[in-house]
């Protein structure tokens, strides 16, 4: 709950690049909520990407930072899963290339 992107903890694990894809996105652009629990949804859901952002810009823990264009998919509606999923793939396809430059170095000093 205090941190849906936790890079810091996979950089303290070892993690020597992190790539992170936030599945939230920007939802403070979307659709005006319909009602107050829409609304108070729409809160926290702001709050949250606005901290995690922050969280992460100050302490410099992502390497590469993604966000799969997810329209007006609301993240409360477990029956687009599928739709997340693939735009999920696409834009790691989109990234193949940044990723393995960033990946590139780490791999092979290994050998």
């Amino acid at each position: 709950l205090l941190d849906r992107m936790p890079a810091q903890l996979v950089k303290d694990m070892g993690a020597e690049v992190v790539v992170a894809v936030d599945p939230i996105g920007n939802l403070a652009c979307r659709e005006t909520p319909e009602n107050m629990i829409s609304l108070i949804l729409r809160v926290f859901d702001v709050q949250d990407i606005n901290n995690t952002r922050r969280l992460h810009a100050e302490r410099n823990f992502i390497d590469l930072w993604l966000e799969p264009k997810l329209g007006m998919m609301n993240q409360y509606a477990v029956k687009d899963l599928d739709f997340a999923y693939d735009r999920g793939y696409e834009i790691g396809v989109e990234n193949v290339r940044r990723i393995k430059r960033l990946i590139h170095p780490i791999v092979g000093k290994k050998k």
